[in-house]
């Protein structure tokens, strides 16, 4: 294989992943979590079953590896080590998409959500049940802010999310 023919496929495979996300950010937005079924998925991108599992195993697959950018932040802020730019983009990121986000923030999905960051605070040094608390808290913290349950600035979620628990 050409490094030409590599970066060609590098751009493919890109290409395909975004394919998938847009249609499953876009059956998340019209359907429940659990009656979207990896067919829709393959539908909605214009894909062949076997392209979608050669990326992925699963939906659940899909929902995790397409927040993990963000997650990496606010596991970096859970430890005590945010960098306050980026964080403060994934915060505004959480509410200028809290339409999407609002479906995430549910049962199955919260679940898979929690499990994910939690592995992420875990491999920065935390015990586990440490690693767990902390990322429900966090989580919780943006669902109540983005659904309005809780009403404060963004600063404030900012200071909450860094240090869920010193208060």
């Amino acid at each position: 294989m050409t490094e030409n023919s590599h970066v060609s496929s590098d751009r493919r495979a890109r290409r395909t992943e975004q394919a998938i996300f847009v249609a499953f950010r876009d059956l998340v937005l019209s359907l429940p979590y659990d009656e979207i079924r990896v067919a829709d998925i393959v539908e909605r991108a214009d894909i062949g079953r076997s392209t979608f599992y050669e990326h992925y195993r699963n939906k659940d697959e899909v929902l995790t590896q397409s927040i993990t950018w963000l997650f990496e932040v606010l596991a970096d802020a859970a430890v005590g080590r945010p960098d306050k730019e980026r964080l403060k983009l994934v915060v505004a990121h959480f509410h200028e998409q809290r339409h999407i986000a609002r479906a995430f923030f549910c049962d199955r999905p919260l679940r898979l959500l929690t499990d994910r960051l939690a592995h992420l605070i875990e491999a920065r040094e935390r015990q586990p049940l440490n690693a767990r608390a902390l990322a429900a808290a966090q989580l919780e913290i943006l669902r109540s802010w983005i659904c309005g349950w809780l009403v404060v600035s963004q600063a404030q979620v900012l200071d909450a999310i860094t240090t869920p628990f010193t208060d």
